[in-house]
């Protein structure tokens, strides 16, 4: 993954953001990231004689609140840019920094709710493709708890090495679906960052 940090536009792993309003502490911004829950019939043979659920594109708004004392909080809604699930999402972020020798430490807890419709376009099961232990299941709207850490390290003036974890919870809505087989899920990504700055 790639960081770019710009006076207006950043780009961070999957998501692009332009801020275009700012007051003390207190920032709006519009971003596209990108959706990559979709998968392909042929990715397992439990999953032969799906229909493929296509990667896509979201749009949205983000409000963001910064404070010294009790971090950043920060409030966004984004839909489906390319109409492939329907799909909603709103997500409440908290993310605090603290700094241990050349590194900085981000970690973050936050709440995503999905509707229903982005939650069956990629976990539920049509009537057509239900077989014997893969029965039809209609996904609901649900809220998706998670966890980070992100760590970051200079490399000069302008780089900076970057490495993220995330934990996620699945809820009911998500882990009842007969294509999963956990409640739970763990990401790590490295990558490097760029500030023209």
């Amino acid at each position: 993954l790639v960081r770019f940090e710009g006076e207006r536009f950043t780009f961070r792993g999957t998501r692009g953001s332009l801020r275009f309003g700012k007051s003390e502490g207190h920032e709006f911004s519009v971003f596209g990231q990108a959706r990559l829950e979709g998968y392909k019939p042929e990715d397992s043979p439990f999953l032969t004689g799906m229909d493929k659920r296509r990667i896509s594109l979201d749009l949205g708004l983000a409000s963001t609140w910064t404070s010294q004392k009790f971090g950043q909080v920060e409030l966004s809604v984004a839909a489906d840019a390319l109409d492939r699930s329907g799909g909603v999402e709103a997500v409440a972020a908290w993310n605090a920094l603290f700094r241990a020798g050349q590194w900085t430490f981000i970690p973050g807890v936050s709440v995503g709710w999905r509707n229903a419709d982005l939650v069956d376009y990629y976990y539920g099961v049509r009537s057509y493709e239900a077989i014997a232990g893969r029965p039809a299941y209609a996904g609901q709207s649900a809220l998706t708890p998670d966890i980070s850490m992100l760590a970051t390290r200079k490399l000069g003036e302008r780089w900076s090495l970057f490495a993220r974890a995330t934990h996620v919870w699945y809820p009911s809505e998500i882990s009842d679906s007969p294509i999963v087989d956990k409640d739970q899920g763990t990401g790590v990504f490295v990558g490097f960052g760029y500030s023209p700055k």
